[in-house]
């Protein structure tokens, strides 16, 4: 959204106090809160936050740069059993599921697409083609395969990579939902998940929970 021009980071968002209907579904906020900046839409980890933004977008601007950071396609290790994740197409995705892979339940993914999306962030916007092995040595110790880094697509700006990374930056600061993740000496940034778990009768749990940490 910032990359094409529709907020900043101090945009104001009404997060109508941690409850919103779309439709017939009700979203909420763990932590309900009114009219807020875009970066504590990202700090506070608001569901209703990111669903808006991804309405001011469109289905089709969201989905084709999900699209692009690597959700929802193979990452290309061609290792074997990897899942390519779940991301529903602008053709057929609903309102209330473009809202819910807004703030990624309505989405899957791996631990290296997780990576490989935020490193693309962290690389100025650039994402990278994943490498798990640098070299193969023969017998001899010659060097037989040797991968190098690549740039697979310039998905969004460095300057917006950049003001996304210093969003994240705060959630690792006081009131942000990361403060565990800060290390003495570094500047941290990163994103919490939190999903609930599949409850064993149907549905997912009201109170069980699956916690989450990605950061650079």
């Amino acid at each position: 959204a910032i990359e094409e021009g529709l907020i900043e980071p101090s945009t104001l968002i009404d997060c109508e106090n941690g409850h919103w209907s779309v439709g017939r579904t009700r979203i909420h906020d763990d932590h309900g809160q009114g009219v807020v900046t875009v970066t504590d839409v990202i700090k506070k980890s608001s569901n209703i936050g990111a669903a808006k933004i991804a309405f001011m977008m469109g289905k089709e601007v969201t989905i084709s740069y999900l699209g692009q950071f690597g959700f929802g396609q193979p990452t290309g290790l061609d290792f074997p059993g990897e899942t390519r994740g779940v991301l529903r197409s602008a053709e057929t995705i609903k309102p209330i599921e473009l809202a819910t892979t807004a703030f990624g339940q309505g989405a899957t993914a791996n631990a290296v697409q997780l990576a490989y999306a935020l490193a693309a962030l962290g690389n100025d916007g650039a994402r990278m083609r994943p490498i798990l092995i640098k070299e193969i040595r023969n017998e001899h110790d010659d060097v037989i395969v040797r991968n190098v880094p690549m740039v697979e697509r310039q998905v969004v700006s460095p300057e917006t990579a950049q003001k996304v990374v210093d969003m994240m930056e705060t959630v690792t600061q006081e009131g942000g939902t990361g403060r565990a993740a800060r290390v003495p000496g570094f500047r941290v940034a990163g994103k919490t998940g939190t999903a609930q778990k599949a409850d064993p009768k149907g549905g997912y749990s009201e109170t069980d929970r699956i916690g989450s940490w990605v950061g650079l």
